[in-house]
């Protein structure tokens, strides 16, 4: 009778759950196709072939050749005929629509056409806008309540304030409670409800021997504080963020560090973390002025919860990139407004929301919110150790500083008759004629290539001199092509995270540590450069630049370096890979600055930023980005030289190389008096300082044979602090953009803009009032605007999500749609009772868990009385407790806690899972995880898309891609035949009877203590006289068999 009940039950919610998310697949994916693509024709007084689409009724009915859809039968409609481009027809007649367009047609009829609530009568199928006062007066968006708990008759039975409301409902329906339940069904119940798990024996023993008043009391409290509490209810939460491990699609990457989220919310629910504050780490952890550090683990626990965003499916080759961030921006609305607001708001993608008062413009002014956002693999440990490591670095690197200007001191003492020497006998000078602009031998290479008379040169002097100061005007004109600028000293406004790029940028006359040691006073930055190897090649980091819109089909980058990287982020896409994108990242391997080019041709339009990513293997260093149709800039020729051919004097070879020496010397003797002088001319300057110090001569050996011990002490101290750096953490996390306002997609079409909306809440909950955000994304306000008491939904919502776990169904039974197509509450009052005792307790989720489990409506019986369940056959007044089955992890996990193979370990990466031979495909992992997944509990199992365990989706474990508030409870053969039949199931059967075998106690006392621990309950005399009949041989495969008969009682994966 139970099983009957409880079957008629899950049928029902099914129906439910499937019918929501017909209608919401309709809304979103069937809806705006019959719009953008039907519509024209297929609507109005006059239609075309007499067929309308604007309606499901007129669909049904057809138009001239009769009805244009069979429900459940593609093959059968006339619809998908003529999108298939049959004999019939072929619609649209000037192109057929892409094979996935097709293909959602074809499911929705699969589906039997679900529809909207309208008719084709409905103005509102055809209204453009809505009453937004009107629909704000649906319940979901009202102030939340804060009743009184009413008065009951029989206030004995009151145990919590809960069952004040729920007696009083009861009282006026004629009905009376349930009994309560056993002590033995109690603990069983709240037990697995808190944790995931059975009760042990010795809890057992001790809740039956306990008679205080306070004794469950005692047990939900020792049960709250349980580490098994926060992996229990963590699991529920990552089915409301589609939390996985792989991305999906065709080939399954991995998402990474996706674990470290799984691990913080644990970590949230077990310190009870007020709901308020996880919600706003949620939105924007990464922007708290002072964000939450775990000092025993030593990360930033803020900036995790964030990683949320990122946690959906992927495509790494989208034919159409900028449709693809436009799909994941809508899985990230899709999930942030279902799992905090209980709210369908994709529905308003490509139209107004067909009953909520939700517009499109309140769609699109959220996906602002996310268009200004960026991802990021974040350093999330807070090391103070590495902290001091990172300080030592760069007071390592001033000395270093210091030494080289104690060569360049040194060797400026001889400085120009070195110099002198250089350019008159040097074959290096005689043999670059094609020295670039700005290199220091350009002027004497140009006036001393070809004998001349003195009245030649100087003509020559002077042309070259106009020539180059015309190259150095139109270079200057050109600066804006110079995207990168860091002569401020200042990275604003790329952003930099890490430790790496340090605080700014390296400038003209800075040593940078990554440059070869062995003439490192010669290797002078000559530019403002953003380098992540000035003080460490061991440092990590990440420098971002703003958001632009590509408008050439050339982006050139000066830059070097080796070990790191450089990425284009087109449309937010991250999958950087062949064969469309592989040229948007590229790693940099050159010593020396180089001009390198990215074709962007394909692109122009799109909207992109720049990524510099240094993982502590090498450095990349950046000091210009160009766009252009053409070639790269040209050097701007050296404005100290530029300058120094005004000097009529210079008429010969003889008297160039005076003033070159006379300029050199005067360069090197300015910047030695103040080395941190700034000068608009400083690049020149450091050039020819940097030519300088690289001539040889005795000047130059003697300060090399002094510099060397001292750069060797130096490297030497360096290794030692470099060899206490580990490897940061990192983790999945969002980070902030350039602030962008994204425009409305007219019928959601990505290629078609309507007006910019700017970024806000939904209207109905924040009204008209708040400014929009100036700066960043906004999510900071946002966040907290989601926790105001402007914004009722939030506390009804979760509260409302546990209530639905402990009691089998919510207080709103469409725990993701609290809108007019979900279902009104049962009891509104002591819902808003409960929200409002969440955030007046300072949003403690443990506190609306005491007063759910502590109450006598959660006491009461499962036992079903056939008078109160024809009064209340959907128990919506709760006379009953509901019997549940457990999900497929708890089911797992009973699994191996009874075999005694349960490992307690906590947190980590995830296991990986177990592959059987039908587990094939793209993205397949290299080695199968263990069976068991090494005795982990469930959560600590990867979840990877692709490869999802067949043994949970057998028992309803929901497919990681949108909010899943409610999971599915069928009752199916396949859950039979698993339980029977898995070789998990069978190995951890032998493992428990090798457990029994091995106790030193009678038949009847293992027979006891098995039942205890598979069901918390004795065997009774028939199931013990059968049990001593199987194991009468007294060997281990008899224990086993039994063992595995008790796991395929059906009691077992049931909670009464």
């Amino acid at each position: 009778m139970l099983v009957v009940g409880f079957c008629c039950g899950a049928v029902a919610a099914r129906a439910d759950d499937a019918a929501g998310a017909d209608v919401e697949f309709f809304e979103k994916h069937v809806r705006p196709l019959l719009v953008s693509r039907c519509q024209e024709c297929h609507s109005g007084a006059e239609p075309k072939g007499g067929l309308r689409v604007d309606s499901r009724k007129a669909l049904l009915t057809g138009g001239d050749t009769g009805p244009a859809v069979v429900p459940g039968d593609a093959d059968e409609s006339l619809l998908i005929d003529a999108v298939r481009y049959g004999d019939l027809y072929q619609m649209p007649p000037k192109s057929q629509l892409p094979a996935a367009e097709v293909a959602t047609l074809e499911e929705w009829v699969r589906r039997g056409a679900p529809w909207g609530a309208e008719t084709a009568d409905s103005p509102a199928a055809a209204a453009e806008g809505f009453d937004l006062q009107a629909r704000a007066a649906h319940w979901c968006f009202q102030p939340l309540a804060d009743p009184t708990p009413p008065d009951v008759d029989d206030s004995d039975w009151i145990k919590t304030p809960v069952d004040r409301f729920i007696l009083h409902r009861l009282h006026a329906a004629g009905l009376e409670p349930a009994p309560p339940a056993g002590k033995r069904t109690l603990l069983r119940r709240v037990t697995f409800d808190l944790t995931g798990l059975p009760p042990t024996l010795e809890e057992i023993d001790a809740f039956l021997a306990d008679d205080s008043p306070d004794a469950y009391a005692t047990v939900v409290d020792r049960l709250l504080a349980s580490p098994h509490y926060g992996e229990r209810w963590a699991r529920h939460w990552l089915d409301l963020v589609r939390y996985a491990e792989t991305h999906g699609h065709e080939f399954d990457f991995e998402i990474p560090h996706a674990y470290r989220y799984r691990d913080y919310v644990i970590r949230a629910l077990n310190d009870d973390l007020p709901y308020d504050q996880f919600v706003v780490e949620h939105v924007a952890g990464d922007l708290l002025p002072e964000p939450r550090i775990n000092r025993s683990e030593g990360i930033n626990e803020s900036i995790i919860a964030t990683g949320w965003y990122y946690f959906g499916e992927a495509l790494h080759s989208p034919v159409d990139v900028r449709a693809d961030e436009a799909n994941r921006i809508d899985n990230q609305i899709d999930v942030f407004s279902k799992a905090l607001l209980g709210l369908t708001v994709s529905c308003a993608r490509c139209h107004d929301h067909k009953f909520d008062p939700i517009s499109t413009r309140d769609y699109y002014a959220l996906a602002g919110y996310f268009q200004s956002s960026r991802y990021q693999q974040a350093i999330v440990e807070v090391d103070e150790t590495r902290a001091k490591a990172v300080a030592e670095l760069e007071r390592l690197n001033a000395e270093r500083q210091e030494a080289c200007l104690e060569f360049a001191r040194a060797k400026a003492t001889e400085a120009a008759s070195e110099i002198s020497e250089a350019l008159q006998t040097s074959p290096t000078a005689a043999e670059q004629p094609n020295a670039a602009l700005d290199d220091p031998l350009f002027v004497w290479n140009a006036l001393t290539r070809e004998g001349r008379t003195p009245e030649a040169f100087a003509t020559r002097r002077q042309t070259l001199r106009i020539e180059l100061q015309d190259r150095r005007e139109r270079a200057t004109a050109d600066a804006d092509g110079n995207w990168a600028d860091f002569r401020s000293g200042d990275y604003a406004p790329w952003e930099a995270t890490g430790q790496a790029f340090g605080s700014g940028p390296g400038m003209p006359f800075d040593w940078p540590f990554a440059a070869p040691q062995s003439d490192l006073p010669g290797r002078l930055l000559c530019a403002a450069t953003a380098h992540s190897g000035l003080v460490s090649r061991k440092l990590h980091g990440t420098l971002r630049s703003p958001t632009f819109e590509i408008t050439a089909p050339k982006i050139w980058y000066r830059v070097y370096g080796e070990g790191a990287r450089v990425r284009l982020i087109l449309d937010g896409l991250q999958l950087i890979r062949n064969p469309i994108y592989g040229g948007l990242e590229f790693q940099p391997k050159q010593q020396q600055p180089y001009w390198h080019e990215q074709d962007v041709s394909k692109w122009i339009g799109h909207r992109a930023y720049i990524e510099l990513i240094d993982d502590g293997d090498g450095y990349v260093a950046l000091e210009q980005v160009a766009f252009s149709d053409g070639p790269p800039p040209e050097p701007t020729p050296n404005a100290v030289l530029v300058e120094m051919l005004a000097d009529d004097s210079i008429v010969s070879p003889e008297a160039l190389a005076d003033k070159y020496t006379r300029t050199a010397q005067r360069v090197l003797t300015d910047w030695l008096k103040d080395p941190n002088a700034t000068t608009h001319d400083a690049g020149a300057r450091a050039s020819i300082v940097a030519w300088l110090l690289r001539q040889p001569g005795p000047s130059a050996a003697k300060a090399h044979e002094r510099l060397a011990p001292t750069l060797g002490d130096l490297a030497r101290r360096q290794r030692e602090i470099e060899a206490r750096l580990t490897p940061p953490r990192y983790c999945l996390a969002m980070c902030d953009g350039t602030a962008e306002n994204e425009h409305v997609f007219i019928r959601g079409n990505h290629k078609t803009l309507g007006e910019e909306v700017p970024r806000r809440l939904l209207e109905v909950l924040s009204g008209k009032q708040h400014a929009p955000p100036t700066a960043g994304s906004g999510r900071l306000a946002l966040a907290r605007q989601l926790v105001s008491p402007e914004c009722p939904l939030v506390p009804r919502v979760i509260v409302n999500r546990l209530w639905h776990h402990h009691f089998g169904t919510g207080l709103v039974r469409s725990p993701d749609n609290f809108g007019v197509m979900g279902e009104k509450p049962t009891h509104p009052a002591l819902l808003d009772f409960l929200a409002q005792e969440l955030v007046d307790h300072d949003w403690s989720l443990k506190h609306v868990h005491r007063l759910m489990v502590l109450s006598n409506t959660y006491r009461m019986s499962s036992r079903v009385d056939a008078e109160a369940d024809r009064a209340d056959p959907r128990n919506e007044r709760w006379h009953r407790m509901t019997v549940r089955r457990l999900e497929a992890e708890s089911i797992r996990d009973a699994i191996l806690f009874t075999s005694g193979r349960l490992d307690p370990t906590m947190y980590g990466p995830g296991v990986m899972p177990y592959l059987t031979e039908y587990m094939t495909g793209r993205g397949r992992p290299a080695e199968s995880g263990p069976l068991d997944g090494d005795g982990r509990r469930s959560i600590y199992l990867a979840v990877r898309r692709n490869f999802l365990s067949p043994m949970f989706l057998a028992f309803d474990y929901p497919t990681p891609f949108t909010t899943i508030g409610r999971r599915g409870s069928s009752n199916v053969p396949a859950q039979a035949l698993v339980m029977m039949n898995n070789p998990f199931v069978i190995e951890q059967a032998q493992h428990w009877a090798r457990r029994i075998v091995e106790e030193d106690a009678a038949p009847e006392e293992r027979i006891r203590r098995m039942y205890l621990a598979a069901l918390a309950r004795e065997p009774d005399a028939s199931e013990l006289n059968a049990a001593l009949g199987f194991v009468e041989s007294n060997d281990e495969q008899a224990w086993a068999e039994l063992a595995h008969v008790l796991y395929n009682v059906k009691e077992f994966i049931f909670i009464r």
